[in-house]
């Protein structure tokens, strides 16, 4: 007896009928484990939300200012042309620019600074030297590069190449090595290049605000970043709480504010501004924020789950 030959529409037929419902069901199960959105600026101010932290922050801080980085070249391969240097260089800048809140010194300025005659004996690798003239240019940090091309081609005219760069990255106030990584510049794919980069800048260099004000007994809080800084919906924040130190070296008063290293509560934005967003609170943390505290941007994530 011969057996009927499927139809390749009824196995599609088939196939769809049995992935439909299990889609279906995954709607269901995240949607109904979603949170319904509520427009934080509906909900009341209780008396709870009027508490502050221990250590609010001042007007002053309140600002918040990019940081400036001087970029000094200490080394570079006969075969990093100016033009592959350039586009290494604002590669660089723009993922800093772009991710980490830094305001980059423009290169052309930096090399007629160092072409100057009262920079003459300035050398880019000593580490004194490249503070000393940060701290002048009122940088924050002084980045180095090393540079080599490890790949190179030219296809159709046009050149290609992968460019290795050693980047040290130190602040000018301690001499702190904040930053020290290898990284790929690939000319072909300059954007996932970026991408790269962009995971290492959010991770060593997470973006820094303060709770503006909090809602509902502390169901939301408002934030002082937002979509100017790169923020968007879904992303997360450790709410962290401030330590403020006064002490008197050589005499005089000097105050110092760091946070601390353990995290009070994790939030997740559900509105955002040009310069403020709002984060939900779980209710398992709501008694732990308060206005006033600090929040650290965590790394973005991609992906369904």
């Amino acid at each position: 007896m011969k057996k009927q030959k499927r139809s390749p529409s009824c196995s599609i037929w088939k196939l769809t009928s049995a992935v439909i419902p299990v889609f279906a069901l995954l709607l269901f199960v995240f949607g109904s484990c979603s949170p319904k959105y509520v427009d934080p600026m509906t909900l009341e101010i209780t008396d709870i939300d009027l508490e502050e932290a221990e250590y609010p922050p001042t007007q002053n801080e309140l600002m918040i200012r990019p940081y400036v980085m001087l970029s000094l070249v200490v080394f570079k391969d006969e075969t990093v042309t100016k033009v592959r240097l350039n586009n290494i260089q604002d590669f660089v800048h723009r993922s800093f620019r772009n991710h980490g809140n830094f305001a980059p010194i423009p290169r052309d300025e930096v090399n007629i600074l160092l072409a100057s005659e009262e920079n003459k004996r300035f050398q880019p690798s000593n580490v004194a030297d490249a503070i000393q003239l940060g701290q002048t240019l009122n940088a924050s940090f002084v980045a180095q590069y090393r540079v080599m091309i490890t790949e190179s081609q030219i296809i159709k005219n046009i050149d290609h190449y992968k460019a290795s760069i050693n980047l040290t990255i130190i602040t000018t106030d301690s001499g702190q090595v904040r930053f020290q990584k290898d990284l790929v510049y690939d000319s072909q794919d300059p954007e996932q290049s970026e991408q790269d980069l962009k995971k290492l800048i959010q991770q060593d260099f997470p973006l820094q605000g303060y709770i503006l004000e909090t809602r509902g007994g502390r169901q939301y809080a408002k934030i002082s970043i937002g979509r100017s800084l790169g923020i968007r919906l879904d992303r997360k924040f450790q709410v962290r709480e401030r330590i403020v130190n006064n002490e008197i070296v050589l005499g005089s008063a000097r105050r110092t504010v760091s946070f601390s290293p353990l995290a009070l509560a994790t939030v997740t934005t559900v509105k955002v501004m040009e310069d403020a967003a709002w984060v939900r609170i779980e209710k398992n943390d709501q008694a732990k924020v308060k206005k006033g505290q600090m929040v650290l941007a965590l790394p973005e994530t991609t992906g369904l789950f």
